[in-house]
Order: C-alpha cells, then sequence, then structure tokens
C-alpha cells in the first residue's frame, strides 16, 4: 500500500506563475477548499496523462476513496448512495464557476490583451462500481496548467491537501510561484482578496494569518519567515519575558508573524501600529524535513513512519534512470511493503 500512496501524494501540478499569481489568487475565493484539492489532483493527474502521450483533454480519473484518506475523512465505503453523490456533484458545481483569463499577445508590432472566457471542469462522470470519478479539465487551461515551458509553479498533491485553513492553501500555492525568487511581499488587502475577507487586519491576522504560517512551515516544502534581524529581535524579548524558560510554538508562530508585518513610519521615522505589507521569505526544506504532513493523516503511527521513510526516499537525488523509471508507476516502486 505505501507504494501507491508514495505515487499519488508524490503526483504534481504544475501551473504558469501568471496563472497561479493572477487568475488562480483571483478566482479561488469561489472555490470551496476541497474543490481547490480536487482541480490541484486533476491537474497532476493531467500531467501523468500529457506524460504517457496522450491529450490534454483525455478523460482524468479519480479515485475517491484514495482522496477521501488522505484527507483524513472517513472512509468513502461508510458514505451512503446519496452522499457519495453529492460530493461527485461538487466536481459537477465547479463546472459553473466562470473567470477569465488575460493573455498578453504582440499583434502587428503591438501589445494587445485577449480576455479568454474559463471554466475549470468540462465535463463530469461517475461510475458507482468502480467509485471512479472522471473529469475533462477545460481546453481553454491547455496553455497554462500541465507546462513546464516558461516560468511556472509546481504543486506536490500531498502538500497541498494536507492543508486545511483556507488562507493556508491560497498563500501556499502563491509564494510557491516565487520560489525560485525566495522572497515577496503581499499587502494587507492583498491577502484579504485572497479569501474574500472584509474584515481587517487583525481578525484575518487571528482567524486564518497565524494559522497558514503554522500550518505551511509544519506540513509543506516550504518554510516562511520575515525579517530575520526583526525576529531574532522578537525572539530574544520573548525568550527574557519568559524567565529564559524558552519560547512555545504558538508564541514563535507569532514572532514569526510580527517579524513579517510592514508598518508605515511617521513624521519622526517611527513604526506605526498599523500593518500595510507583509514580506515572505521563503525557503526549501531538506528532503528529510518535507512529509511531516502524514502525521496529520490520520494512519496509524506505525504505518506513518513507514509512508513518511518511503517520500523521503524518493525525494532523495538519484541517478536520470531511477527518475525516469519511478515517474512512471506501474504497481511496482523500490519501496517494498
Amino acid at each position: 500500500m505505501a507504494n501507491y500512496d508514495v505515487y499519488n501524494l508524490k503526483q504534481r501540478a504544475y501551473m504558469t506563475n501568471d496563472f497561479v499569481r493572477n487568475v488562480r489568487n483571483g478566482t479561488k475565493v469561489k472555490l470551496t477548499e476541497m474543490q481547490q484539492d480536487l482541480f490541484i489532483w486533476a491537474v497532476a493527474c493531467a500531467m501523468e496523462n500529457v506524460r504517457a502521450g496522450k491529450d490534454f483533454t483525455e478523460w482524468i480519473h479519480f479515485h475517491f476513496p484514495s482522496f477521501w484518506r488522505y484527507r483524513a475523512s472517513k472512509d468513502w465505503s461508510k458514505y451512503s448512495n446519496e452522499a457519495r453523490e453529492n460530493y461527485v456533484q461538487i466536481f459537477k458545481d465547479m463546472q459553473k464557476v466562470q473567470f477569465e483569463i488575460p493573455v498578453r499577445k504582440v499583434e502587428f508590432g503591438q501589445e494587445v490583451i485577449q480576455i479568454y472566457n474559463c471554466q475549470y471542469i468540462d465535463a463530469v462522470k461517475y461510475d458507482e462500481a468502480t467509485k471512479e470519478c472522471s473529469v475533462r479539465l477545460s481546453p481553454t487551461l491547455r496553455d497554462f496548467v500541465c507546462t513546464k515551458e516558461g516560468k511556472y509553479t509546481e504543486i506536490e498533491v500531498g502538500h497541498y491537501i494536507s492543508l486545511k485553513d483556507k488562507l493556508a492553501k491560497v498563500l501556499y500555492e502563491y509564494l510557491r510561484s516565487f520560489m525560485s525568487v525566495g522572497h515577496t511581499s503581499v499587502s494587507v488587502d492583498g491577502l484579504k482578496k485572497m479569501i474574500g475577507a472584509t474584515y481587517g487586519y487583525g481578525n484575518l491576522k487571528q482567524k486564518h494569518l497565524l494559522k497558514a504560517v503554522k500550518e505551511i512551515n509544519e506540513k509543506t516544502d516550504i518554510t516562511i519567515m520575515g525579517h530575520h534581524v526583526k525576529y531574532q529581535e522578537l525572539f530574544i524579548k520573548k525568550y527574557r519575558e519568559n524567565g529564559c524558560t524558552g519560547i512555545s510554538d504558538e508564541e514563535e508562530v507569532e514572532i514569526i508573524v510580527a517579524s513579517m508585518e510592514n508598518h508605515p513610519l511617521n513624521r519622526n521615522g517611527d513604526e506605526m501600529k498599523k500593518v500595510t505589507s507583509l514580506l515572505f521569505n521563503i525557503s526549501r526544506k531538506a528532503p528529510e524535513n518535507r512529509y511531516d504532513y502524514v502525521d496529520y493523516m490520520g494512519f496509524s503511527s506505525s504505518y506513518a513512519t513507514k509512508l513518511k521513510k518511503a517520500l523521503i526516499e524518493y525525494s532523495m537525488p538519484r541517478t536520470v534512470k531511477q527518475a525516469i523509471n519511478e515517474s512512471r508507476y506501474e504497481g511496482k516502486t523500490i519501496f517494498d511493503d
């Protein structure tokens, strides 16, 4: 079973940076957390089709029992037929989500912007006997997903679906598009737009941002921090306030977020209380530290340890021949049950 789980969780979705930053960032607010997970998995499965020489618009076979297992939900077999049909409806509802993709082109020496009206899913069908739901991605997405041309964002399925907070999912994907740069700033209004929040920064921070930063740093392949000097100053200050007895995990997350905050200066050059934007410094974790999310998936401790070890070994440097063989799953890998 570990082989099958490694294959599924290691699948990767590829999307252009522009699509992630300018389109997905504005339309994900229209999708539920589960629909976001379904879309990322569908793109990863479509990538497998493309690698196998199939067309982008081929049917993608989606195995619901596996999906529910990874999301730490109850066993798919325990759902009634009516409940299963309701969950398949989630895919069908994605057909109704319309959004625009602005595309810059040069015609007769001048740059013009063409607007494509698009949807995530083109068609859906469900087979009750095999428990498979088959979907087709919208053909309009062809130039924006399942491509490694130009500047693109790579999302590993396991990392994405392990995130529960809705800001964590959106923010992780957005920051992942800046991996090659290593940092980016996001305005407070930009953060609020990511999840359609209408309340102030204080509420956003308490309801979502602290949880999102904690989840991303605990469960994904990246670590996000703020201003390094500011972090050190705040860490030492809190350590001393605690009588030099240590700092809790919750306190450290609060310090990390505080070190990200950018404040405008008053006439005297002092920082004001208002927060206008946040700085995110992004670094990639070593392979042995990328798969802690397995501990949150509801597996037994013995199986979680085994699965994490397999995921780590798969991510370690290996020969080109091994990489090619392992990328084409045929029921066997180098990991034995």
